[in-house]
C-alpha cells in the first residue's frame, strides 16, 4: 500500500462517509451509537452467558479451565476472533471518521 499510494493518505472519500461521524441523537455520532451498543452487548455476553464465564475462567487459570472441562482451545479461538473482529470494526470506522485513509495509521494513535 505504502508503495502504490506513495506514502500519502488516500483522501476524497464519498461525503457519506463523513456523515457518519456527524451528531445524530444527543450530539453522539452514528459511529458513537454503534460502540455503545457493541460495549453493552459485550458486557452482557461477558457476565451473563457461559462463553463469558468460560473466558473469565480460561484467562485466569489455563489449566483450572481445562481440570473443570472447559474447552479452552475453543475459547481461545473465539476470544482471538473476537479480537479481530474489533480490530477490523476499528479499521472501517477510522477512515469514516477522518474522511481519509492513513498509510500509517499507528503513528499518532497511541
Amino acid at each position: 500500500m505504502l508503495l502504490w499510494t506513495g506514502g500519502k493518505w488516500i483522501e476524497g472519500l464519498p461525503a457519506g462517509l463523513k456523515q457518519l461521524s456527524a451528531p445524530v441523537f444527543l450530539g453522539i455520532s452514528a459511529i458513537g451509537w454503534f460502540t455503545l451498543v457493541l460495549a453493552l452487548l459485550m458486557a452482557w455476553l461477558l457476565a451473563k452467558t457461559a462463553f463469558g464465564r468460560n473466558f473469565y475462567a480460561t484467562g485466569d487459570n489455563l489449566q483450572g479451565a481445562r481440570q473443570l472441562g472447559v474447552r479452552t482451545e475453543m475459547v481461545r479461538i473465539m476470544a482471538f476472533s473476537l479480537n479481530g473482529g474489533m480490530a477490523a470494526l476499528a479499521g472501517i470506522v477510522l477512515p469514516r471518521r477522518l474522511a481519509s485513509f492513513p498509510i500509517k495509521p499507528a503513528r499518532g494513535w497511541k
